[in-house]
């Protein structure tokens, strides 16, 4: 029994020095005060110059310098893929190259020139490579149009196809779920808590609105539309990408049974038809599309 003790008290305390491990939010913004380097929970190390640095709101540990925070094992400086950082590469990346054409012209021999000119002919591929990223990201995250197949759940039965079997109401087929084609558009953001999640990658978040072109019940198009927050994953092979959406759907041309009649009710009606009623129904959609 002293052993289990003994193994107890020694497990909470690693676990308790863990959990300490993490910096407070009074520790954070202390670190921020003073410029220390702050590591995040995915082990990226951000200084004042990191586009995160302002908006971090949980982090690890805290160095003096990005250098001793990305020598320490597994720790690394962020891909910054964020247009307020390519911009600010691309600012340093201009000084860098009105400091070369300065040591060019003032080259004191042939050889230090054609140095100088290759090193610029290097800068010049980079900034362009710089500028057709931003160029990219700008469309990324600007306003987009994409197909997308939608899932969507409601709470209420859709009825799907109804009889009329020894005057009682016979449900032939009811369900919750359906699919449905839509066309959506959308508009990306890159707050820092999320693209430091995607860190190295083109990836967006903001609302989306879709409608509906086509259904697995062979609805009217425009008769549904829904609205929601969606992710997006720039697509390294085109200029598109690959979305995935959640929010609110309502159907308009919803199919239930007419009134308070249920299945297997008597009834006087000898059409089927007359037993159903369209109505607008509220439910859950996840819709995953393609931007172009």
């Amino acid at each position: 029994m002293k052993i289990s003790k003994v193994y107890l008290i020694t497990v909470f305390s690693i676990l308790t020095s863990t959990a300490n491990a993490a910096l407070t939010p009074s520790q954070i913004d202390s670190a921020k005060t003073n410029g220390k380097v702050l590591l995040s929970v995915n082990k990226i190390c951000h200084d004042q110059d990191s586009t995160w640095y302002k908006g971090l709101k949980r982090a690890k540990a805290q160095f003096d310098s990005l250098n001793t925070c990305i020598s320490a094992d597994g720790n690394r400086a962020p891909k910054r893929k964020t247009k307020e950082a390519i911009q600010e590469t691309l600012l340093n990346l201009e000084d860098e190259i009105e400091k070369t054409v300065g040591e060019k012209a003032i080259a004191a021999d042939k050889d230090k020139a054609v140095e100088q000119t290759e090193k610029l002919e290097e800068l010049k591929k980079e900034r362009d490579a710089l500028n057709a990223a931003r160029d990219d990201l700008n469309e990324f995250t600007g306003l987009r149009f994409g197909y997308g197949l939608a899932f969507t759940y409601t709470s209420k039965q859709y009825v799907d196809d109804v009889d009329i079997l020894n005057q009682k109401i016979f449900v032939k087929k009811s369900r919750s779920h359906r699919g449905v084609f839509m066309l959506e558009t959308h508009k990306f953001f890159q707050p820092s808590w999320w693209t430091d999640l995607f860190d190295g990658q083109q990836a967006g978040i903001g609302p989306f609105a879709a409608v509906s072109l086509a259904d697995s019940n062979g609805g009217d198009p425009f008769s549904a539309y829904g609205l929601g927050v969606m992710a997006g994953f720039k697509d390294k092979d085109s200029d598109g990408s690959w979305n995935v959406g959640i929010g609110l759907y309502i159907n308009t041309e919803f199919k239930v049974l007419r009134g308070d009649l249920n299945d297997g009710d008597a009834t006087t009606e000898t059409n089927p038809e007359n037993l159903i009623v369209e109505s607008d129904e509220e439910g859950l959609m996840i819709i995953v599309s393609s931007s172009w």
